[in-house]
């Protein structure tokens, strides 16, 4: 089974946390990639499913959606753009970003909105790790544009979420082949669409709270509003 890096950050160890507690002699094994690189695997039957957020145009594919997110824009506090509380993509084209890889389903969701902007983003860096990501925007190296979900989580420490105008979305989708499924497969696209008609999409946004410290300083999280 295949699994965006990003997939932590919403309640997809729960659903598979929940079917291993319902079908404990069910063995898994995950494999993280991007978007792009899971839907290749899938389709040359390398993974039996993938939860990817971007869908490819193939009719032999099964999809069921379970979350859907947008995506924010990350600064570090310091950044001329951080006394803002939304910006539009127009206001961006000077900017330098870092953004994830070229296989990831962000990036080409993030450049499609760019160029119907009607200009091409200036990526200096690509990057597979989010807390990476979030670390050289905290620097001031650039900003970046990533899902609220995962922005959020960074709780505003140096940084800055900017709500973008218009808005992008994406949905995450669990994806398998639409015939010649075992039995084993078969149990899981139930269980999981059972699962999803349980959740709302705020389940996915409900953090648990953090007490951090510094040299003995309480510090509290940055309160972030966060639309369905």
């Amino acid at each position: 089974m295949g699994i965006i890096p990003v997939a932590g950050h919403y309640r997809i160890p729960n659903l598979i946390s929940s079917f291993k507690k319902n079908f404990p002699r069910v063995q898994l094994s995950l494999w993280e990639r991007q978007c792009c690189e899971l839907l290749d695997m899938l389709n040359n039957y390398d993974i039996d499913a993938a939860f990817v957020h971007q869908l490819c145009d193939n009719n032999h594919m099964h999809c069921i959606p379970l979350v859907t997110d947008y995506m924010v824009i990350l600064t570090n506090n310091s950044h001329p753009l951080a006394s803002k509380k939304t910006v539009s993509l127009e206001e961006l084209q000077d900017e330098d970003f870092i953004i994830p890889p070229p296989t990831s389903g962000y990036n080409h969701d993030f450049q499609e909105a760019c160029h119907k902007a009607n200009f091409k983003p200036r990526i200096i860096l690509t990057c597979s790790s989010v807390k990476t990501i979030i670390g050289l925007v905290r620097e001031g190296i650039g900003i970046a544009a990533l899902p609220s979900g995962v922005s959020f989580m960074d709780w505003g420490f140096g940084t800055k979420n900017l709500i973008l105008t218009p808005k992008i979305n994406s949905t995450i989708y669990l994806v398998t082949k639409n015939k010649d499924l075992f039995p084993t497969l078969r149990e899981f696209i139930r269980f999981t669409a059972r699962w999803s008609k349980k959740q709302t999409n705020a389940d996915h946004f409900k953090f648990i709270p953090v007490k951090l410290t510094i040299a003995g300083r309480k510090l509290k999280p940055q309160a972030a509003e966060m639309n369905e």
